[in-house]
């Protein structure tokens, strides 16, 4: 399946699923899953000739109500995580490596990467 539209289906999936009630959390949960089952085949271990190992990965989330209007240094993701934003993708602009000053609003797509764990705290972070 092409990259565009295997990407574009995850997101009819979430806003389904949203629509249904269920829970951002188990949302984010299972488009996770969905995703690593389809990229696994193709994960390396080195991230930009860095070898990061099995536990590191890139994953993605959506800015929901909780972290809108607030930035990446106000939220202290990382800190309370242990995960990483790399890029925010805005309406098909992406910023890469935003700063602590960098402003989340709502349906924002974080390219986050860390350990599963991490990023699952992230993701009921933001």
């Amino acid at each position: 399946m092409i990259t565009e539209e295997f990407e574009t289906s995850l997101t009819i999936i979430r806003r389904i699923l949203d629509r249904l009630g269920v829970h951002p959390t188990r949302i984010d949960r299972a488009i996770l899953d969905i995703r690593e089952k389809h990229y696994e085949p193709f994960q390396s271990r080195t991230f930009d000739g860095v070898t990061t190992g099995e536990a590191i990965r890139m994953f993605e989330g959506e800015v929901r109500d909780c972290a809108d209007g607030q930035s990446i240094g106000d939220l202290g993701l990382r800190r309370a995580s242990g995960a990483t934003i790399v890029a925010v993708d805005r309406d098909g602009t992406v910023t890469t490596n935003p700063g602590p000053e960098f402003i989340l609003k709502k349906g924002d797509h974080l390219h986050l990467i860390g350990s599963e764990q991490e990023v699952g705290r992230a993701l009921t972070l933001i």
